[in-house]
């Protein structure tokens, strides 16, 4: 009771939180978008209604824990709604104070009297540009600092598990790696704020009403796969790897994984606008790969080099078109894998069986009856079985040929 009324009293209080501490449960894990039209599902998590349940009438599943769950399991939360709708809200008023509160302070006032008077157009114009300037910069930089020192801290903790445990070669060989990792980041850190801190000194350098460093929403093209993956959001300090991880999450959500992807061999070449939708021939890739900075192209079409950040070092347009052009396979053009090897334990996976009646056995996975048995009289035996152990018989009656293409 006394903690009620301590909350009770608390509440009084002209008290606030940092926005962060709660608009991060505000965000879609399908989308990454703030949550709109909120559902929860039985195992409470929440999407927008229109993410989740396209997610669960494809694969039936939690994206976040694998559970499963069926379309009339999901249930809308409007108080989740309402609640994100107040702190948006807040959030607002909040900015409002703050930056009237920084012009003022800015201002040196030589009459008390001055906040009482009308407030001048110069002044609220002066008030809009520097909340969508400095606001928006300052919010990145504080975004990637805290996602790099994070990976840090994580490296950091890596190192003091290794402490005092092992052989002293092997420790010494990984406690190296983990320092070179750490290094790594911190260069790249120093390097992104460089980058944003040219960026926006350019903007104010131009009096540009709005910030060059927003994201930018462009579409990617997997050559020669026809795939292409619309409203892709590249952030003032992503890197080509942080693109092409971008790139993974979305081909995994649309269920065709990345299978394979050299990095030493695999391209990606920005298209603006107006050359958005063209071919990459592999003439134009070489003769990009000899002269990436040639100027008749550079500002229509331009080879991103590896460890580049787009967006703050070539302005990269929305609207624009990233090609990536190379030997990388998607999961669907790969061979299929024999249930025996794909099985995960507790994870809940179904799979159709058959018989094969000229090998004259039954539990035959569908994978294994489309290509060890392609030529085989099969009939179907348990369709959308949920088995507790890697279960096909193929391998074991010595039958199985997909292990021998994966190889």
């Amino acid at each position: 009771m006394a903690d009620m009324a301590d909350m009770a009293e608390g509440e009084e209080l002209p008290l606030s939180i940092p926005v962060k501490a709660v608009s991060e449960h505000f965000t879609c894990p399908i989308c990454m978008e703030r949550l709109s039209q909120t559902y929860i599902t039985p195992c409470g998590h929440r999407y927008c209604g229109i993410c989740i349940k396209e997610c669960v009438n494809r694969r039936s599943k939690c994206p976040c824990c694998n559970t499963k769950v069926t379309a009339d399991k999901l249930y809308p939360d409007w108080a989740f709604d309402n609640l994100i709708s107040m702190v948006s809200t807040e959030k607002s008023k909040a900015e409002d104070q703050y930056f009237v509160k920084l012009i003022q302070e800015a201002g040196h006032h030589e009459h008390e009297g001055a906040n009482h008077r009308e407030e001048s157009p110069i002044v609220g114009t002066l008030q809009k540009h520097l909340k969508t300037g400095l606001a928006t910069h300052e919010q990145y930089y504080q975004d990637f600092k805290r996602e790099f020192t994070q990976r840090i801290q994580e490296v950091n903790l890596q190192m003091e598990a290794l402490q005092g445990g092992g052989d002293d070669v092997l420790l010494a060989q990984q406690l190296q790696e983990l320092e070179v990792k750490k290094q790594t980041l911190h260069t790249e850190l120093r390097t992104c704020t460089q980058l944003l801190v040219d960026a926006y000194d350019k903007y104010l350098a131009d009096h540009l009403p709005t910030p060059s460093l927003l994201p930018v929403t462009v579409s990617v093209r997997l050559q020669g796969k026809n795939v292409s993956l619309p409203d892709i959001k590249i952030k003032p300090h992503s890197s080509i790897s942080e693109i092409k991880d971008v790139i993974a999450m979305a081909m995994e959500a649309r269920g065709d994984p990345i299978a394979s992807f050299p990095d030493d061999q695999v391209q990606f070449v920005l298209l603006g606008p107006v050359e958005k939708g063209r071919e990459i021939s592999a003439e134009l890739l070489e003769e990009l790969l000899q002269s990436p900075d040639s100027m008749e192209r550079s500002e229509v079409i331009r080879l991103l080099p590896r460890g580049c950040h787009p967006l703050l070092e070539f302005g990269v347009k929305p609207g624009s078109e990233v090609v990536v052009a190379g030997p990388l396979k998607l999961e669907s053009e790969m061979p299929k894998q024999c249930f025996a090897q794909t099985f995960v334990k507790d994870k809940g996976q179904s799979m159709d069986y058959f018989t094969c009646k000229d090998c004259a056995f039954k539990w035959v996975c569908r994978s294994c009856k489309d290509f060890c048995h392609k030529d085989h009289q099969t009939v179907p035996y348990i369709m959308g079985h949920q088995p507790t152990w890697a279960c096909c018989y193929c391998p074991r009656k010595k039958k199985c040929q997909l292990g021998e293409l994966r190889t």
